[in-house]
Formats: C-alpha cells, structure tokens, sequence
C-alpha cells in the first residue's frame, strides 16, 4: 500500500481507476458530515460558506462515461466555453509527449484548462464548472461528464503530496462567516 492509501497505483486499467472512483466517492458520501475529516492528506469539509448548497447530490454520471482523447471528451462544452478549442490546443501544445506520474498526453493535456483562466470577459472552464456543480440540477452537468472522466482519471494517477498551505485570494470578506481558531478548508 502506498502512501495515498491505494493498493494498487501502478495499472492503468480502467476497470481499477473505476473503482477507485466508485470508492472515493461511496467513501465521500460516508464520511462528508458537519465535522471535517481528514483523508489521504486533504481535508474534506462541508458547509460553512455562503453560497453552496450542503444538500447537493453527487455527481456519479461521468463514472459510466467512455475514456475519450481531449477533444472528444471537450467537444459536449464548446456552446458552453467560450473559445475552449484554442484552450484544449494549447494544452496539447503545452503537454510533454511522455508525461509524468504515468499519465497519457491527454489526461495530462485535461488538467491545464481547468487551469488555465481565460482571457476577459469569459468564464474559465473551472469557474463555469464549479458553477454548475454548486446548482441543484444535476442535469446541467451531463455536458461536463466525458470531460470530467478525463480529468478525474489523470488526478487519480497523480501522487499524493505531503500536507502544506496553499492560501487562496477571495474577492469577498468572509470573516464573519467562521468563529476565531476554526479551521477551515475549502
């Protein structure tokens, strides 16, 4: 066993990346209370910030989805993201031909555009996704689906690191949201 807690890090096969998402998310349903837990080094929390629905159900549909090459899985969001064909290129573009952590170019290629932020006035493809996932409709994220195959498969295949701060910069003062000595992570 690894450090991630995953028996078995080193097959590509889909049936096991299936799984392991299958057990991440039967896990994350068991274990998203009102207290934080703690799980493979990353702080899973529910609720507390305005603006996010606790009641949401997950979002399970992407798991039947095929494994498709960056453009098939991106083409259900091009009424959606604007220009996301020029970002999808330049991922490409960008991307090694041998990746690292085990990762093929395009589940590689998938992580830069949730990345990236796009040029203004658009919408990023992360900011419209997070968007939509925070909708009660579960429906509106059918389009997201072979995308999120993708991109769910290649953060699978990445290492797990040891714990640190990343500080994160809102454009809202959400003090008055946490009592002093909390933590809190979002």
């Amino acid at each position: 066993m690894n450090n991630c807690g995953n028996k078995n890090t080193n097959s590509n096969e889909p049936n096991n990346i299936r799984d392991l998402i299958i057990a991440f998310i039967k896990e994350s349903q068991n274990k998203i209370t009102a207290e934080t837990a703690n799980r493979n080094n990353r702080l899973i929390t529910n609720g507390g910030i305005t603006g996010i629905n606790d009641f949401l159900s997950p979002v399970i549909g992407y798991a039947a989805e095929i494994l498709l090459p960056i453009h098939e899985a991106c083409a259900p969001l091009a009424d959606i993201l604007y220009n996301l064909s020029f970002y999808v290129e330049a991922a490409l573009y960008e991307t090694p031909s041998e990746p690292p952590d085990g990762l093929i170019v395009d589940e590689s290629a998938a992580i830069r555009p949730y990345t990236i932020e796009w040029e203004k006035p658009h919408r990023s493809l992360y900011s419209m996704l997070n968007h939509t996932i925070k909708k009660t409709s579960r429906e509106e994220l059918r389009p997201y689906f072979k995308y999120l195959k993708l991109f769910l498969i290649a953060l699978v295949k990445i290492p797990c690191v040891p714990p640190l701060t990343v500080w994160r910069g809102v454009n809202k003062d959400y003090t008055s949201d946490f009592s002093q000595a909390t933590l809190v992570t979002w």
